[in-house]
């Protein structure tokens, strides 16, 4: 029997031994692991800072970033389109045909150009041509279309169109043509087969540019551009309204560059890029990184599942561009029984779902995938390059503090659409594992107008006094939470804005298309969940005017109508007819119960429709419907 000494002995080692391994598991180890993350992000970040000072001091435009390549690979291929290579001196030669082009014109610096074109090399040299003598391409969703593409060419006052030869494109802008006061436009062909002017009064680009002199334009034009001017104008839905152009500044353009090296590309990578060029992603992220390394890159004119893994064994390419309904589509495109061989060794983009990320990576075996998060108009960028399964990015308590454009994430009221505020009036940050509105706080040197138009525009993106008073920080408009070492992962979309294969969708815009029917007094539009897909499905709630009812006319009419006059991932998915609709305190529409109820017949008492694109209408959602539809045996 122990002595009652060596009992107490035993006791307090047992007790001692047990605050220890406590200790360890609560303090001592995750200390040591966010110091371990922090040293390897704090060592990431160094390979870059010295790049981003330099942008910043040297206050050179996005053409010197071209011409730096230009220099030391003239006759490597730059591009892969449809099967033709195109070396970076080809590229920069139909450059200055386009700018030669345009000098000879009158054009002047500030001048914008509305492009309308399909991802091809023509949109490259052609906006490459007019940023170097300073005029500002407007970038068109090349899916937009009726009265959308009236106001996205309105809003930015282009001096003229440069517009694609594909046929339906031609269509689309020859029918809102009367709108737009004969601005002068141009059409190029980016096909093999060739697509005359639709318009008497249209003229052929490529006509134009093979009698413009190729000779190089004299680099005082471009070196009289500072970093902080516009390069282009990129649409962004914003959380309310029709489309805004975003403005993109040069040095922005040449800060998103240098992620190069967080990304770890150079001049010996093959790009696969599939993503519009209209967008940052396509663009920004694909082609003008790509030419900071100096890589060669595979354009395709549309992304398509099916030819996925041929073209990028094809091409041996190393790193693809991705959004995350790209991979979804791919991974069930994908045939088990068929062997894939690639060279692929990263990956990277934006909006892959936790839920399939795990599976595509393994499934198809890649070795690296680094998830970025921002927006085109904003201030907060994330990147996750340590392969955290589902995480957007990281945000470390202690580099925050560091950082002068710090981000938080803070407590929101939904129904207010506010952040909420403590009783001294600041903004509250949320618990691990809570979601909240991220927010990026505005430095001085930076705080420039978000958009082309009215002041009131930016400042509706903006919260002030979020931590202390006048400060004022950038609003993302998502919900992200935090897991116990500070990795981000992406919850939702607030407001009126929601995310549905690979596009944001403003609800506004939806809504007044649909409301200009004769027969529909409101629409409400939100984004609801289907199981199988990331993002929102759009749905409208309608209200009718007193003794309409609906026919299979009507939903024709509304089929037809939102087909003709939105780009086809905004068209509504689900319609729901109610005799009334319920509106907030201040008459706002109520979205969060709708949201919450979405299209299951057994929990709505209203009339419910889907769309049926065999039909071209909208049919009735039925129990076995809605089962079929959440089982994917129907296709949405």
């Amino acid at each position: 029997m122990m002595d009652p000494k060596s009992l107490l002995l035993a006791a307090a080692t047992g007790c001692a031994s047990a605050v220890g391994y406590y200790s360890w598991q609560k303090a001592v180890k995750p200390f040591a692991k966010n110091t371990y993350f922090d040293l390897k992000q704090i060592a990431m970040g160094m390979k870059i800072f010295k790049k981003s000072q330099e942008i910043l001091v040297s206050k050179d435009n996005f053409i010197s970033v071209f011409d730096k390549t230009l220099s030391l690979y003239p006759n490597k291929t730059m591009l892969i389109f449809e099967g033709k290579h195109y070396t970076y001196d080809y590229v920069n030669k139909m450059a200055s045909r386009v700018g030669n082009y345009m000098l000879s014109c009158g054009m002047k610096q500030g001048d914008v150009v509305a492009i309308y074109l399909t991802n091809s090399p023509q949109f490259i040299w052609t906006i490459l041509g007019l940023i170097r003598v300073g005029l500002i391409p407007s970038l068109l969703n090349f899916n937009v279309q009726g009265q959308g593409l009236v106001h996205c060419i309105k809003v930015c006052e282009p001096v003229c169109i440069i517009a694609d030869s594909d046929p339906n494109m031609q269509r689309n802008l020859q029918h809102v043509y009367p709108e737009l006061n004969n601005i002068p436009v141009y059409i190029i062909q980016t096909y093999d087969i060739f697509y005359p002017p639709l318009e008497i009064s249209w003229t052929d680009f490529d006509d134009i540019l093979a009698k413009s002199s190729d000779a190089q334009i004299d680099p005082a034009i471009a070196n009289s551009i500072g970093s902080l001017k516009c390069a282009m104008y990129i649409y962004t839905s914003g959380t309310t309204g029709l489309p805004k152009p975003c403005i993109l500044t040069h040095v922005k353009c040449r800060m998103i560059c240098v992620l190069a090296g967080l990304l770890q590309i150079t001049h010996h990578d093959i790009i696969y890029n599939t993503l519009p060029f209209y967008h940052t992603s396509g663009l920004l992220l694909g082609m003008f990184l790509n030419i900071y390394a100096g890589t060669t890159t595979v354009v395709k004119r549309k992304f398509s599942a099916s030819t996925f893994w041929d073209d990028i064994e094809k091409y041996n390419a190393t790193v693809v561009l991705y959004i995350g309904e790209l991979c979804r589509f791919v991974l069930a495109q994908h045939n088990k029984n068929k062997k894939i061989s690639h060279k692929v060794r990263l990956m990277y983009g934006n909006g892959l779902g936790i839920d399939i990320w795990e599976t595509f990576q393994k499934t198809f075996r890649i070795p690296n995938i680094y998830e970025l998060y921002g927006a085109t108009e904003g201030n907060c960028f994330l990147i996750n390059f340590q392969n955290r399964c589902g995480a957007v990015g990281r945000l470390s308590p202690l580099l925050n503090r560091l950082n002068p454009a710090k981000m938080f994430l803070v407590k929101y009221d939904l129904d207010a659409c506010q952040p909420l505020r403590n009783s001294e009036g600041r903004c509250i940050p949320v618990e691990i594992g809570e979601a909240g509105l991220l927010l990026g706080k505005v430095v001085p040197e930076h705080d420039i107008p978000l958009y082309k138009g009215k002041k009131e525009m930016s400042d509706a993106k903006f919260v002030f006094n979020v931590m202390e008073e006048g400060d004022k920080y950038f609003n993302t408009g998502d919900l992200l939470y935090s897991d116990n070492d500070y990795f981000l992962y992406f919850k939702d979309r607030i407001g009126d804005t929601f995310r549905w294969k690979g596009e944001n969708i403003s609800t506004l815009d939806v809504a007044n298309v649909i409301r200009s029917l004769d027969f529909i007094e409101d629409a409400n539009v939100y984004g609801v969940k289907v199981p199988g897909h990331g993002g929102r499905a759009g749905m409208a709630s309608l209200k009718l005017y007193d003794g309409i009812n609906m026919t299979n006319e009507r939903f024709r009419k509304i089929y037809d109508y939102c087909k003709r006059n939105l780009i086809s991932h905004a068209v509504p998915l689900f319609l729901r007819i109610q005799d009334n609709m319920e509106l907030s305190g201040t008459f706002k529409q109520q979205k969060k119960k709708l949201q919450e109820e979405g299209f299951d017949p057994s929990v709505v008492t209203d009339s419910l429709y889907y769309i049926d694109h065999s039909m071209q209408t909208y049919l009735p959602l039925t129990e076995n419907m809605f089962k079929n539809i959440n089982f994917k045996k129907s296709k949405l």
